[in-house]
């Protein structure tokens, strides 16, 4: 059995809720099976952590599995002081997975691998605060030392956290004031970009590494997480508020309608013929995900549900790991032809970035509470939670129409237990054991609240209504949303893809758009062209096409010119 969930440590800021650890969380998903795959063959220490979480995921034996077995070699190569013969970056990956392997096996020597690497940490200060990675995005080391303290209690373990909140970048600055209107290869060409990284050679204060820094989205999804972990230091509600004030904005400047942000690697706007890079994809679920572990963190688990049913699924295409997926695309996995910068290890990235941010994702859709529970995303799964000294396992199954969550237990357990009612949903009805429950007249903050003694057995119904929701998108256009999930119209061979949305139909479960054809809009190779405004009518007979969800349809228009009706 996993560690029991810690909420209060002083003089940390205690938790409200927690995801659950390696090892309380079983899903049979097939995209997270092939993650694993792609995953698990890498030897870089930064798949380690991922990897391993992915195999406490979806394996009977996550620590006979070989990636466990890496990670046990890599601690057993530690030198005698501390360290590792490793760069900072890599050595302190090699330590967060080790920390996954704890929270799997609650093995003291594995703590003793961290704390000696620590013990070095504190004898070598200026050397770790020299190298870039720790002082530009602290947010794996200090997430690191936090959660060993709450677990040590070590003064020392304190010490470290603060002297690696005040000595790194403040990225609840930048965040707070980001403003991101234009794509930056409108800012500056490429070349000028390149060169003048070339000539600043990594300078902390240069003009193009902080360019380059603030407007790459995997730093910045880190530099939230960093000011997520210093909130949490230091209590600050500046610090707690910058991911969500950086999201906001980033979502209204660069957002598509997956969840993800359009940017190749860079930001590049909200037209839907950028590509998203899903590396940066996977950072952000890790990011908004330790935002959502706070109070008043609707806004965060509304941005993870639209990831966790289209984004996240739409990284796997025909089983295998694509780098960059586009709300509009021709192909089923659109190249990098067009895009503005990406890295020689773009691939490998993306990678140890999805591995980590669906492993976060999985392991929120339930998190522990003080008093119970919460059930944030209707995720297929079996989830084991710790109430107090008893043990609940929630088994969650999910269809079109509503969420079941069966509960078992060896004894009776009081716990309240919070069911996540999204905004999209006009009418929620939850069930019992079959009989209805009034335990929506106490709804806050979007959450149902059963407080109650669970028996094993007693099994809850949740049927959320999922309306058709037509959204506004880049240059007036429009797209689809059924609950949580955006529609799209597959593109297929023969049939025409330039068309413009006139109206939506509900047909049963099926959602059909009423289209017309637009022939002003053109395509730049598999990629179709930025949406024309407001098309006027083609004078052709309207067609009707079923809708399937996002993820379903690798090659798809997700985001349509729209023609006002006559």
């Amino acid at each position: 059995m996993a560690l029991k969930p810690i909420f209060d440590k002083a003089p940390l800021t205690p938790f409200s809720c927690q995801p659950l650890r390696a090892g309380q969380v079983r899903m049979d998903h097939a995209a997270l099976k092939q993650l694993y795959a792609a995953t698990v063959q890498s030897d870089r220490p930064t798949a380690l952590e991922g990897a391993f979480r992915l195999a406490c995921l979806v394996m009977a034996h996550p620590d006979q599995e070989p990636v466990a077995a890496r990670i046990r070699a890599a601690l057993e190569a530690q030198r005698e002081d501390g360290s590792f013969a490793d760069c900072m970056k890599n050595s302190i990956a090699i330590l967060r997975a080790a920390w996954a392997l704890y929270e799997y096996e609650a093995r003291k020597p594995i703590l003793e691998h961290i704390a000696r690497w620590c013990g070095w940490a504190s004898s070598n200060w200026d050397a770790l605060m020299e190298d870039d990675d720790v002082w530009a995005n602290p947010a794996d080391l200090l997430e690191l030392l936090e959660n060993l303290y709450r677990v040590t209690g070590k003064a020392a373990v304190l010490n470290l956290c603060e002297r690696v909140s005040s000595q790194t970048m403040v990225w609840s600055s930048v965040l707070n004031t980001i403003a991101v209107q234009r794509p930056t290869n409108r800012s500056m060409t490429r070349d000028e970009l390149q060169q003048g990284l070339a000539r600043e050679n990594g300078d902390r204060n240069g003009f193009y590494t902080h360019f380059y820094r603030t407007n790459h989205p995997e730093s910045l999804a880190d530099g939230a997480r960093s000011a997520s972990a210093k909130g949490w230091y230091s209590g600050s509600a500046t610090e707690f508020a910058a991911t969500r004030t950086a999201w906001e904005r980033l979502c209204r400047y660069h957002g598509t309608v997956s969840g993800a942000l359009t940017a190749d690697e860079l930001l590049e706007g909200t037209a839907p013929a950028g590509a998203a890079s899903n590396s940066a994809l996977g950072a952000w679920a890790e990011a908004l995900c330790a935002a959502a572990m706070g109070e008043n963190s609707a806004w965060a688990w509304d941005a993870i549900e639209r990831m966790a049913y289209n984004a996240l699924p739409a990284t796997i295409v025909n089983g295998q790991v694509v780098e960059f997926q586009r709300a509009n695309t021709l192909t089923e996995a659109a190249g990098i032809e067009d895009c503005f910068h990406v890295s020689a290890d773009h691939a490998q990235r993306v990678i140890d970035r999805l591995s980590r941010g669906y492993t976060c994702v999985a392991s929120s859709a339930v998190t522990a509470r003080v008093d119970g529970m919460s059930v944030n995303l209707y995720l297929p799964g079996k989830y084991a939670v710790a109430v107090g000294e008893s043990l609940i396992m929630l088994t969650i199954d999910r269809d079109a129409h509503q969420s079941t969550v069966q509960v078992h237990c060896k004894s009776d357990v009081k716990a309240a237990l919070r069911l996540r009612i999204p905004d999209w949903s006009k009418n929620a009805e939850v069930a019992i054991n079959g009989m209805d429950s009034d335990a929506g007249k106490d709804c806050k903050g979007g959450f149902m609240v059963l407080d109650r003694t669970w028996h094993d057995g007693d099994t809850i119904t949740v049927t959320l209504e999922q309306t058709v929701r037509v959204m506004d998108g880049h240059h007036q256009g429009k797209y689809l949303l059924k609950g949580p999930i955006v529609m799209a119209m597959p593109v297929v061979k023969g049939k025409a893809w330039n068309v413009s949305f006139v109206k939506e139909k509900v047909d049963g479960n099926q959602v059909v758009a009423v289209l017309d054809t637009v022939a002003d809009w053109k395509r730049k190779g598999d990629v179709p062209a930025d949406l024309p405004v407001l098309p006027a009518a083609s004078g052709d007979a309207l067609t009707e096409t079923v809708l399937q969800p996002y993820a379903a349809c690798p090659a798809r228009i997700a985001l349509f010119p729209w023609r006002k009706q006559a």
